[in-house]
């Protein structure tokens, strides 16, 4: 990064730096972490510095939260936010006990303690508060139609920026899914927004019952139909989804447990049932991912 004459809104925070600059004509706003900083030089004055790189909380997003989905047609999205406590260590990582802690559920502003959004609604980043169950359950909170799958994403440090309505730079995303409705939803848990990326709005032949999902290590969404299209979808937030996969000739069974190897070399999943139907096992099958779109 060249900083000489052309340069604007330089902004100065403990963690980072953001500036704007001009690459052929066009503007774009960069933000930089002092931690990915490894070196500094002014050759006006023939001065420089090395600087030796922090080590990074890898996949320590916060690790005193967990969050969940609930399977009804009126559920919430769970969150328990431990004391302290509650943390303790397991093989060596930071865990939770599961016993002192705050639980809560999602509301999403104009649809608090209700489920009377449309897609429009929520199809650009909203912003979300947390509230106390109520006394009795599911008696606060907006209202969630059919919770399924759910995913958790750290996006990679060189990825990450700020979104529109936020305040720092999103780290960790939360996919899920609601089969009742047939919608993917993606919380940025940073910055507390929530929105519909997919419903069936957006493709001609209508998803049946989204359900298990994950994420590739580049990042792409990955979902399964519990019915009898038996797909696997690859979903393009706010973008008709491009079919990954399809298995023929097994309409009475589902696609489940999709997972990636972690190179992205690799895409495992199971059918319920074999070709034979109901009388069948299930089947395990493994998608090599060409080596051009694993990245």
């Amino acid at each position: 990064i060249v900083l000489q004459y052309q340069f604007w809104g330089l902004k100065i925070s403990e963690e980072a730096f953001e500036i704007t600059l001009s690459f052929s004509g066009t503007n774009e706003r960069l933000y930089i972490p002092f931690d990915a900083v490894v070196g500094f030089a002014d050759p006006s004055v023939n001065f420089g510095l090395q600087f030796k790189a922090a080590k990074a909380d890898v996949g320590e997003i916060n690790p005193g939260e967990m969050q969940d989905i609930e399977d009804t047609g009126d559920g919430n999205f769970w969150r328990f936010v431990s004391d302290d406590s509650d943390l303790t260590t397991f093989n060596g990582h930071e865990a939770l006990k599961f016993e002192d802690g705050t639980l809560q559920v999602m509301n999403i502003e104009g649809f608090e303690n209700t489920d009377g959004y449309t897609d429009a609604d929520v199809q650009n980043a909203t912003r979300v508060t947390w509230v106390d169950p109520g006394l009795a359950l599911n008696k606060n909170g907006t209202r969630f139609n059919g919770g399924e799958g759910i995913w958790f994403y750290e996006i990679p440090e060189s990825f990450r920026t700020i979104p529109e309505l936020g305040t720092v730079p999103t780290k960790g995303v939360i996919f899920f899914t609601t089969k009742g409705d047939n919608r993917v939803w993606a919380y940025d848990i940073e910055n507390e927004l929530v929105e519909i990326i997919f419903s069936n709005e957006l493709i001609d032949s209508d998803m049946n019952d989204v359900d298990n999902l994950v994420i590739s290590p580049s990042g792409d969404c990955v979902v399964a139909e519990d019915g009898s299209g038996m797909r696997l979808m690859v979903v393009v937030p706010n973008e008709p989804p491009k079919i990954l996969f399809q298995i023929t000739g097994n309409p009475a069974s589902e696609i489940v447990g999709p997972a990636f190897h972690p190179d992205g070399s690799k895409l495992y999943f199971s059918a319920q049932r074999g070709p034979g139907g109901l009388e069948t096992r299930g089947v395990t099958y493994e998608l090599t991912i060409p080596a051009q779109f694993r990245n």
